[in-house]
């Protein structure tokens, strides 16, 4: 049979807790790579209307329209970035880099961006591209892509 456990028990693992994900949080920040945290749900939401509509190759329907392309990248919502990826970007912090999205994601990187919608259009949980982004002074980065999509998305 269980025994309670002490308030004082609790109360130290809500602190270790706490600990564990200060230093998370201090890791993602500090990374010497490039780190980004999205929200593609808007994206999934999009997939299903389209699939209920019949829709039935992804990579076929984004080439007829490029434009389509554009849309599923400007529904993805930038949570955070850490410190690497602002200053790898040239962006004073989040809301620079989020509000001017579009100097970054543009040209080439578009038909690249194709392959990775495919991918999580097919269920994949995992994506790897090599693809372009650009700095918001302009200069091109060719950059290798790898996304996870967390547990339970």
């Amino acid at each position: 049979m269980a025994q309670p456990q002490p308030a004082h028990d609790f109360e130290d693992a809500i602190d270790r807790l706490r600990s564990d994900l200060r230093d998370d949080a201090e890791m993602f920040h500090l990374a010497p790579v490039s780190l980004w945290l999205e929200d593609f749900s808007s994206v999934k939401n999009l997939f299903e209307a389209w699939r209920k509509a019949g829709m039935t190759s992804l990579r076929e329907h984004l080439i007829a329209d490029p434009s389509r392309t554009k849309v599923c990248a400007s529904l993805i919502r930038i949570i955070k970035v850490n410190r690497k990826t602002l200053s790898l970007f040239e962006a004073r912090d989040l809301k620079h880099l989020v509000d001017n999205i579009e100097s970054v994601f543009r040209d080439d990187m578009l038909e690249h961006h194709i392959e990775e919608l495919v991918q999580l259009w097919e269920g994949g949980t995992e994506f790897v591209s090599h693809t372009v982004n650009y700095t918001l002074s302009g200069r091109r980065l060719d950059v290798q892509l790898k996304g996870s999509v967390l547990p339970g998305y």
